[in-house]
């Protein structure tokens, strides 16, 4: 549920940031991204306590993992006869039993059966049959453990998975172990998307919009978090391609079909779980079943996302309308503007360079042809005495100011990252057609320089143009596309 902090700010911003504080980003933690920040009485606390809830979290994936051997998971789904798992997983499970039973049946935790038969229907490009369906509905509709005192016995014919939960009990563990670090005082962690703010701390998070969610599109709205999580969950990160049409990877294990009526939901409470959990299930049942579980829960604030563009919201919702700069544009009348119903997306993938891997200060933005800068899109950092490393991006942005948000989506995969530049300049006003620069500068404390630029020709044409990769991003292209 994503996607991460995404970072901008002007270079004064950065450099006058809060002493004490400190931001940072690692790779495929989760199955995802990890974005930490830290509010301690000073940066060596703030350094110090990073490296001990890094720690911690490895700890939790390895208690709560399904994909090595070793991790809890992994073990229990392996394993033929009972067995003793460990606390953070049997925690886990009884959570799955109790929102199981909230949520009439809609949390579960054998939908890796339906997964898999609808990534077969995707590789064959045909829908599965009624018959595979009821099979599979009927395979999982039993209880997938069972507790006899100290022990766990697995039910479950496939595997299990707990994912659903087991993000919102991380950042919940996580930031009870932060703030009982001697000199920390705030923690916000965002694990993929769902992120949880505790202590002395407050977020401005905005909510991305499923029909549109690229890293820094306009958003739904934003709201202030401060010791409360939110979560988000969607069709629009994953899900299977058949024959033209998308259908979600979130399923109704009840009938086997993935969820089509809600594309998008957003929840706010103050836990983790009870906001990913309710996120989850709100993409299944009807927003009146929603609307009942979040009453009957209580301090729920959902925002839900319908295919046919109508929003609703639970009447508790305070989230506030992103700030939208002017679109009116003083070109030159002999220049043929932007077209309004075109966007360049800007889409790129980091290296994998294994788990907890820190993300590289990485810089985007775009320059004309006079080798102006006209957009910056985003920066992403972790330390402000590093940011001057970012040398072409720094000298592009002398006093242009950018926002500093946080973003909360539905899961995306570990290292890939889309943004949008809707052709208007730091001004909000429209610029002309024309052929323009996109920059991707990336730098590492210590480590690598890597400059990336590419030319795209901004006209009516649709089109899509590759970088050449290098040892940090995998890959990169930009496409000129409809909104």
């Amino acid at each position: 549920m994503t996607n991460f902090a995404l970072l901008a700010a002007s270079l004064l911003n950065l450099v006058n940031n809060q002493s004490g504080t400190l931001v940072s980003h690692f790779e495929n933690v989760l199955g995802t991204s990890l974005s930490l920040k830290i509010k301690a009485d000073n940066q060596l606390m703030a350094d110090h306590a990073e490296e001990q809830i890094i720690d911690y979290v490895k700890q939790l994936q390895n208690n709560l993992g399904s994909f090595l051997p070793g991790q809890g998971l992994y073990e229990f789904n392996n394993s033929s006869s009972k067995q003793i798992v460990n606390n953070d997983l049997k925690e886990v499970m009884v959570l799955f039993d109790n929102w199981s039973e909230l949520t009439n049946g809609t949390i579960a935790s054998q939908t890796n059966s339906l997964k898999n038969l609808w990534l077969s229907a995707e590789e064959k490009q045909i829908l599965p049959s009624e018959t595979d369906l009821k099979n599979v509905v009927a395979s999982i509709s039993s209880n997938a453990w069972e507790f006899d005192g100290e022990y766990v016995s697995k039910l479950a014919a496939g595997d299990i998975r707990l994912h659903s939960l087991a993000k919102g009990y991380v950042l919940e563990k996580a930031a009870e172990f932060a703030l009982s670090i001697n000199g920390v005082t705030g923690i916000s962690l965002n694990i993929g998307g769902d992120i949880l703010v505790k202590g002395d701390m407050s977020e401005f998070v905005k909510i991305a919009n499923p029909s549109n969610s690229e890293e820094n599109s306009t958003s739904l709205g934003v709201v202030e978090l401060k010791n409360q999580a939110i979560a988000s969950s969607g069709n629009y990160k994953d899900g299977f391609d058949i024959n033209g049409v998308h259908y979600s990877h979130i399923f109704d294990p009840k009938t086997g079909y993935p969820a089509d009526q809600i594309i998008g939901s957003t929840i706010i409470h103050e836990n983790a779980i009870t906001a990913g959990a309710i996120a989850t299930a709100a993409n299944v049942m009807s927003p009146q079943e929603t609307e009942e579980l979040a009453k009957s829960i209580g301090e729920v604030e959902y925002l839900l996302a319908e295919k046919d563009g109508n929003i609703i919201t639970s009447t508790n919702w305070n989230a506030k309308t992103e700030n939208v700069s002017s679109s009116i544009s003083f070109v030159n009348l002999k220049e043929k503007s932007w077209n309004p119903n075109l966007v360049l997306q800007i889409n790129l993938e980091l290296a994998d360079l294994g788990g907890y891997a820190r993300r590289p200060y990485v810089a985007i933005w775009v320059e004309d042809e006079d080798h102006k800068p006209v957009r910056r899109l985003a920066v992403w950092y972790r330390k402000p005495r590093w940011l001057p490393d970012l040398r072409e991006f720094s000298n592009s942005l002398r006093d242009v100011n950018m926002d500093v948000y946080s973003i909360t989506s539905a899961t995306r995969s570990a290292g890939q990252y889309n943004l949008i530049w809707d052709g208007k300049n730091d001004q909000g006003e429209f610029v002309p057609q024309g052929n323009y620069t996109v920059f991707i500068e990336s730098a590492r404390e210590h480590g690598p320089y890597e400059l990336m630029k590419q030319v795209v020709k901004c006209d009516d044409k649709f089109k899509s143009v590759a970088y050449q990769p290098n040892g940090e991003i995998s890959s990169a292209s930009l496409v000129l596309k409809n909104k």
